[in-house]
């Protein structure tokens, strides 16, 4: 028993040798994380806005430095950072995060795509992050007569329903329904159906669908 004791205990020695070789490697996190790391806002009225803050946290085991934060690839001009860009350089220790808030105020109709760009001195390819960004412009259609005139039933089109609804009203007092009165002579003639035409928004006065 006592001469075998020696060779258990080396090939116990070999197993825990071979067993931490087979272990995985521990890996340093490192670089920046950013949340979200893209971002679309959807649906914005042209002159109104949409903001959204981003969180960048260093993973790096040393201090970490976040030179700029900038939008870039902005043909439009629509995306704006409007609190947080590092003035002009941040100092991040692991875990340690900084806000950054980007602003969406599209400048007109359509589709819009910018990039948000973080510069550090992170080990490539983290030291510099892409998110991208994108949002659509819209304007509000004028719906109602006040606004879009013989648009009588309030559907953001002028079309065939809304002449059928103006000669309903054919020769009644423009106090039945002023709305259909558009020469405002205080009489609904047929004179006020031949305005709606002129103001139809679709080729023959037929509109599939309306602009809601």
């Amino acid at each position: 028993m006592r001469k075998g004791r020696p060779v258990l205990l080396a090939l116990l020695a070999t197993c825990t040798i071979l067993a931490f070789l087979a272990a995985p490697p521990l890996v340093a996190a490192q670089g920046i994380d950013v949340s979200p790391d893209w971002w679309d806002f959807g649906d914005v009225e042209v002159g109104s806005s949409e903001t959204v803050v981003f969180s960048a946290t260093s993973q790096e085991l040393v201090p970490l430095s976040v030179y700029s934060v900038e939008i870039v690839d902005d043909a439009s001009g629509s995306f704006t950072i409007v609190l947080g860009a590092p003035p002009p350089s941040v100092l991040l220790y692991q875990g340690e995060s900084i806000d950054v808030s980007v602003e969406f105020a599209p400048s007109g109709p359509g589709a819009h795509t910018a990039t948000m760009r973080i510069d550090s001195d992170a080990e490539p390819p983290d030291h510099r992050l892409m998110i991208p960004l994108q949002g659509v412009g819209f304007e509000d259609q004028p719906c109602g007569p006040d606004e879009l005139p013989c648009d009588v039933n309030s559907d953001c089109v002028v079309d065939r329903d809304d002449l059928m609804i103006v000669l309903s009203h054919r020769n009644q007092s423009a106090e039945e329904a002023p709305e259909c009165d558009l020469d405002e002579d205080g009489t609904i003639t047929v004179l006020d159906a031949r305005r709606c035409v002129l103001l139809c928004t679709c080729p023959r006065c037929v509109c599939d669908e309306p602009l809601l």
